[in-house]
């Protein structure tokens, strides 16, 4: 079995090297699989393609969004199709899959074209998640292309894999007709994001951190479905909480905007540390730190998200401070006492709440059992195996 896999992130892009090439790796263990495609949607220039596998071929795709702006997006979704139909002819494809709802809507262009099935892997509503976080408007031509998009997706698709069980149980109850559906939240490498206590000495002494220092850490973008850099002064009760608090950002927006954002309610410059790092070098940053930082916006659909960098703190053994209402792990977070519920009206209590799981002496052994329990690369697994692998025929 030949298979088309579509990323709509760049190969350099932190998701595709955290949840896209970990799942090929895992599709190559089945003998059934001869050969995986990867198609990725590059935005600024097309990189040299990388090896995964000799079973393996990358194709990276230049996209006009940056070229053309606004616009760019939609003629991606005309150009890019008759591209990846050429392909699928070449490559003699059998089944495609995307990850996530925009790459799913091109797998859905080229299934109807060449009449092969197709599955999307982290289906989410991201039409509702652009649209209520602000980034779209109701009436954009984006939000209505998308949203049309993820219908056809759902009356069309194979195969369903979603990031919630939230969101699971939303489209069983919703689609009239019989589709496979299944919960696979973003997984995380347990060994690669191992706790690595000579990483957190070196950390630490090239920044400049004692031991005793409370460092926190915070890895990814701003802005989008993520708090804007003019919403940082909700963060002030924690540099008045902890008392000389230290706060790592790992992050692709621009230092200098993110620098100015943190001035006014840092007490030193040297408390705060911002760094564009690549993505294999995330663990050892995490591993220098106390507690992660989470802070998507709050919005009604927020509750289907499933946010990587969870699964990357607490397989470090890192308690999450994250906004409320945000995925499935919302619910048990907690109760687990795998961090606690940003809450900006009574933030004092939430930070409470997290200085008594840092007290506990083992939490750093206890947390990553939240990683194993709802973050394994185990269910990715078991997901390809009982909806792709055992439909071929």
């Amino acid at each position: 079995m030949n298979i088309l896999f579509i990323s709509y992130w760049g190969i350099n892009e932190g998701l595709t090297q955290s949840t896209v090439i970990p799942n090929i790796k895992i599709l190559l263990q089945n003998r059934s699989i001869y050969k995986v495609i990867l198609i990725t949607i590059e935005r600024e220039e097309i990189p040299k393609p990388v090896y995964i596998s000799d079973k393996t071929e990358h194709i990276p795709i230049l996209s006009k969004s940056n070229s053309i702006p606004y616009l760019g997006n939609i003629l991606d979704f005309i150009t890019i199709p008759r591209t990846i139909n050429k392909l699928c002819a070449v490559f003699k494809i059998n089944k495609i899959i995307a990850r996530g709802a925009p790459g799913g809507a091109l797998a859905y262009m080229i299934s109807k074209r060449n009449d092969i099935p197709f599955f999307v892997e982290s289906f989410e509503p991201h039409s509702d998640y652009m649209k209520e976080s602000g980034v779209w408007k109701k009436w954009s031509l984006k939000y209505l292309f998308q949203k049309r998009w993820e219908k056809k997706q759902c009356q069309t698709a194979s195969g369903i894999m979603t990031v919630s069980e939230g969101y699971t149980k939303l489209l069983t109850n919703r689609l009239h007709r019989e589709i496979k559906i299944r919960t696979v939240p973003c997984a995380v490498n347990m060994a690669d994001f191992k706790y690595n206590l000579t990483d957190r000495i070196k950390i630490r002494k090239d920044l400049n951190l004692k031991d005793d220092q409370i460092v926190g850490i915070y890895v990814g973008k701003f802005g989008g479905l993520y708090i804007d850099l003019d919403e940082i002064n909700k963060l002030r009760p924690l540099f008045e909480y902890f008392e000389n608090l230290n706060l790592i950002i790992l992050t692709s927006n621009p230092v200098h905007e993110v620098r100015t954002a943190f001035d006014p309610i840092i007490k030193s410059k040297e408390n705060i540390f911002i760094k564009n790092i690549s993505y294999n070098e995330v663990p050892k940053f995490l591993s220098a730190a106390d507690f992660g930082l989470s802070l998507n916006k709050r919005f009604q659909s927020g509750r289907f998200l499933s946010p990587i960098k969870h699964g990357e703190y607490w397989a470090n053994g890192l308690p999450v401070l994250m906004t409320d209402g945000i995925g499935d792990e919302s619910s048990f977070l907690e109760e687990e006492k795998g961090g606690v519920l940003f809450n900006e009206h009574n933030l004092m209590s939430s930070l409470n709440k997290l200085q008594r799981i840092l007290d506990d002496p083992n939490h750093r052994k206890k947390i990553p059992e939240l990683a194993r329990k709802y973050r394994s690369f185990d269910k990715v697994k078991q997901a390809y195996e009982r909806m792709i692998i055992s439909s071929e025929e």
